[in-house]
């Protein structure tokens, strides 16, 4: 009678084990299977996205603020006459 018991007790936790295993590996599939797939896809996403918001079309948003930049562009220019590059170097 108790050898049945104890068979009966080892059958519901393998039972037990079992679900908890394949949901384990169910849950392991749902995480790595979207890793592996923007590892591999990642940077010829991010490429297209950049690319769609650059593009120089017409009706574009790249295209407009190319033609009408929201910030003033200044530019500074400085010369030199250097006359004595020996004393400057050293």
């Amino acid at each position: 009678m108790q050898k049945k018991q104890e068979y009966t007790l080892n059958t519901q936790q393998n039972k037990k084990a079992e679900k908890r295993i394949i949901a384990e590996v169910i849950i392991a599939i749902i995480l790595i299977a979207p890793a592996i797939l923007l590892c591999v896809g990642w940077r010829k996403l991010i490429i297209s996205l950049i690319l769609q918001k650059v593009e120089l079309k017409p009706n574009s948003v790249g295209f407009q603020t190319w033609l009408h930049p929201p910030t003033t562009i200044t530019r500074g220019y400085h010369l030199f006459n250097i006359s004595n590059p020996r004393e400057i170097v050293t």
